[in-house]
């Protein structure tokens, strides 16, 4: 199962980092305190996430470094359309203009 903050948008992660620094947020993480920030669909799974970082020892400086770190890692990936080629082969189909192959 997917990590719930990687399903976050940087700017998300980056605004929940900053509200459990000044303490806006802070433990234990309801899901209504982090339904302001992420939205309500995954409220519940980052608050439990976040909820889980804290019972294990994390300081809210750590949970907000943490946070600021995946943003950044978020933000400096690839788009995936930089990481895919697709291409198709075969005969052409009516209105369907297939490009050659290119040669590596």
């Amino acid at each position: 199962m997917k990590d719930p903050l990687l399903s976050l948008a940087p700017a998300e992660l980056r605004a929940l980092a900053t509200s459990v620094r000044k303490g806006r947020v802070s433990a234990p993480y309801s899901a209504l305190s982090v339904q302001q920030i992420v939205g309500q669909h995954a409220a519940v799974s980052v608050s439990s996430k976040l909820d889980l970082l804290s019972s294990s020892g994390m300081s809210p400086e750590a949970v907000s470094v943490c946070l600021e770190l995946t943003a950044d890692a978020l933000s400096s990936r690839s788009p995936l359309e930089d990481l895919v080629d697709l291409v198709t082969t075969g005969p052409e189909a009516g209105g369907v203009q297939i490009a050659a192959p290119r040669s590596w």
